[in-house]
């Protein structure tokens, strides 16, 4: 069963669903889940893509583990293989420019 968590920036009036990471993270999720609702201050909040950051209180009785330097471990090395990916299109692009072919823009275009 996923489970969702509304998470809701009253003064700007922004809202979005998260899914919690069961599979990936069960402890941190349970940690997560039990601790709700939780209700405060944003010092630092940003949107990144499909993620949201803000502080919070300490709201685990101890700490989840190496389950969640697995899954961000995951998360880092996705980033690093679509930036490389990206930059192998492009340097494809470059190098087809130089001999006067021009190649449309996007990932999964480059092999037209």
């Amino acid at each position: 069963m996923t489970r969702h968590i509304k998470i809701t920036l009253v003064k700007r009036g922004v809202s979005c669903v998260a899914r919690l990471l069961d599979d990936e993270a069960p402890k941190t999720s349970a940690a997560v889940w039990d601790a709700l609702p939780q209700e405060g201050q944003v010092y630092h909040g940003k949107y990144a893509r499909n993620e949201i950051y803000n502080l919070v209180p300490a709201f685990a009785d101890d700490e989840p583990g190496a389950e969640q330097q697995a899954a961000l471990m995951l998360h880092g090395a996705r980033d690093l293989l679509l930036k490389q990916h990206t930059m192998l299109a492009n340097a494809i692009r470059g190098l087809a420019a130089e001999f006067g072919v021009c190649a449309p823009q996007g990932l999964c275009r480059v092999e037209e």
